[in-house]
């Protein structure tokens, strides 16, 4: 028995069960009244309509297979009958023959290619050669009167919702989690569905609520907010030892979101920032460090070659020249002397070939 519980995993009062004489609840035994009307299905499936049609069609193939001869024989010796053999003739013709006919239909049954049926015979579950427990897929027959179809099994995967509020963390604190949880009856084993546990979805539900609180209590906020695949991980674990039992395969397990309570948020964003701030901080300081050192060493390249230190000075005023505005620039006696000394330079490659030209003229 499994009881409701809330998110926050708190035990609920039972709920009272349903009516079993409602038309959606599997029925309460096998029964004479029951050999046609204990599939548990909707009435209006596809699969239920077209079992129907197959009842029909070999309760009517039945009848007329008995009927037909009975009432030749009937027509032929209709004069010599006595008034009991007419009795026996109406009997067997209209009472008995639909009676069987109807019987004999009433064993057919049908489960689609993803359902297997669970079967009871007399009310206990036997898994035996000739009396197997699970049918299906396909065309099966049952006993009228003595088996019933206690519960189609859908074997397709299924997708769980789960939450659980309020989960304390291995370091004190607390967390709501939410995910999904992907599960599916096993084909070989549909029985235990049936046999071993009253709600399977609940009970999937439960156990997913359980087994996320257990997960999240063995690890601290840090890595429930940022792994969620390990918590993923010790949930299916925790989940496959209980649910086994039931014929349940835990197919994945995924963790969507881990929701902080509004002022534990404020302290963790308050503190991420501060983790970023610091992280910027010593980045800057190291790319500093490795700028001091670089200009050490061109520091110690300039003291050994006064040339290359003046050829630098004189890049850099020609990097503030291209930028194309007016400035006023101060620079000490020895680099404006450098500065004449260039442009004296530059100003005699000028004249130079204006001067051979008069020259050779």
């Amino acid at each position: 028995m499994i009881d409701q519980m809330d998110p926050s995993g708190a035990a609920q009062p039972r709920r009272t069960p349903p009516d079993r004489n409602s038309r959606s609840s599997p029925p309460s035994g096998p029964g004479p009244v029951s050999a046609m009307n204990d599939d548990p299905r909707p009435e209006d499936s596809p699969i239920r309509a077209q079992e129907r049609n197959v009842r029909i069609a070999v309760a009517l193939l039945i009848i007329a297979t008995v009927n037909v001869p009975l009432w030749i024989l009937y027509g032929r010796y209709a004069n010599v009958l006595t008034v009991m053999e007419w009795v026996t003739y109406a009997f067997v013709g209209l009472i008995a023959t639909p009676f069987f006919a109807w019987v004999l239909a009433s064993a057919f049954r049908m489960a689609e290619e993803t359902e297997r049926a669970v079967i009871y015979f007399l009310g206990r579950y036997l898994d035996k050669k000739l009396l197997p427990g699970v049918r299906g897929p396909g065309v099966f027959f049952i006993f009228p009167f003595f088996e019933t179809v206690k519960q189609i099994v859908d074997v397709r995967d299924r997708a769980t919702p789960w939450q659980a509020a309020e989960t304390q963390t291995k370091d004190q604190l607390a967390v709501d989690s939410q995910g999904v949880t992907f599960w599916r009856i096993d084909p070989e084993q549909p029985d235990l569905s049936v046999t071993e546990v009253q709600d399977l979805r609940g009970g999937v539900r439960l156990s997913s609520d359980l087994a996320a609180k257990d997960a999240l209590g063995h690890v601290s906020l840090d890595d429930a907010i940022s792994d969620r695949t390990a918590i993923a991980d010790a949930m299916k674990n925790s989940m496959s030892e209980l649910v086994d039992r039931w014929g349940v395969e835990i197919i994945r397990v995924a963790v969507s979101d881990v929701v902080l309570p509004p002022d534990l948020q404020k302290v963790v964003s308050s503190t991420a920032q501060a983790k970023y701030d610091a992280a910027g901080r010593l980045e800057s300081a190291q790319k500093e460090e490795q700028i001091a050192e670089a200009n050490l060493r061109a520091a110690k390249i300039y003291e050994q070659n006064p040339r290359a230190w003046q050829i630098r000075q004189v890049n850099a005023f020609l990097e503030v020249f291209r930028e194309g505005r007016t400035s006023t620039i101060v620079m000490p006696t020895e680099m404006a002397g450098v500065l004449g000394n260039i442009m004296g330079a530059g100003a005699a490659l000028h004249e130079t070939p204006g001067a051979s030209a008069e020259g050779s003229g």
